[in-house]
């Protein structure tokens, strides 16, 4: 019996090894796949954030040059800014009629008396 059980006992010490090496096989392949998942994860995020800077600056390009352009198209209509100034909106009134008043006014055919001409430019003196 006892010759019995040294072999069993035996043959347990070898399929332990046989089971630590596999062990170890297994933790090997596991940590590879860590890394790899760990590289692909790093450059998925340096993607993304490289895209979402690259939008950030090209966003900030264009909107930079859409006002550019529109103010630009605003001086060449002799309207900095697009707007009108407050002048000319107390002058001829806000809306569409003051639009139309105004450049109305800038005719000297429309026959209403109210042309524009050349002179000295009316001082006003705050009190």
């Amino acid at each position: 019996m006892r010759n019995t059980q040294e072999l069993a006992l035996g043959s347990l010490v070898e399929a332990f090894e046989e089971i630590a090496r596999s062990l170890e096989e297994v933790a090997k392949a596991e940590l590879v796949i860590y890394v790899e998942l760990a590289n692909v994860t790093e450059a998925a995020r340096t993607f993304i954030v490289g895209t979402i800077g690259s939008m950030a600056d090209s966003a900030a390009t264009m909107m930079i040059e859409s006002n550019r352009i529109e103010q630009n198209e605003g001086y060449q209509r002799g309207l900095p800014d697009n707007r009108w100034p407050p002048g000319v909106k107390g002058a001829y009134g806000n809306g569409l009629d003051g639009i139309k008043n105004a450049i109305g006014d800038g005719t000297t055919q429309d026959g209403d008396k109210s042309d524009w001409v050349l002179g000295p430019a009316p001082v006003v003196v705050a009190q």
